[in-house]
């Protein structure tokens, strides 16, 4: 698939695309620039099941009146077109494990970090 054929055409590519969602290096990045204590991160998950207490932590993270952000409505998948989207579905499972093996310990990085905010 599009995916396996991302990974095979070279490091360099594999690489780049990869590190996009090494968020555990990007927060660390932003944090050489910025102190944490002027970031809010927040997982997409949390912010679907809790939307009206997470705009309000949002709200009152900025400074702001969380108003009508209480009862917005967010839409729950990505719905803009990107030509080079794939489903889960259509992605190979051998892949799948890969990117897992991948992603792993930069995931638990990210999860130490937040846990240390």
């Amino acid at each position: 698939g599009m995916l396996r054929e991302k990974m095979d055409k070279g490091r360099m590519r594999m690489d780049m695309t990869l590190f996009q969602g090494f968020y555990d290096r990007h927060l660390e990045d932003w944090w050489k620039v910025w102190p944490r204590e002027q970031t809010l991160v927040i997982a997409y998950d949390t912010l679907m099941k809790n939307t009206s207490d997470t705009m309000r932590r949002v709200a009152a993270f900025i400074g702001v009146d969380p108003g009508p952000w209480l009862t917005a409505e967010l839409p729950h998948t990505n719905e803009r077109p990107y030509a080079n989207k794939v489903s889960l579905r259509d992605v190979d499972p051998d892949i799948c494990r890969r990117l897992q093996e991948v992603y792993q310990p930069h995931n638990l990085r990210l999860y130490d970090l937040l846990d240390n905010t």
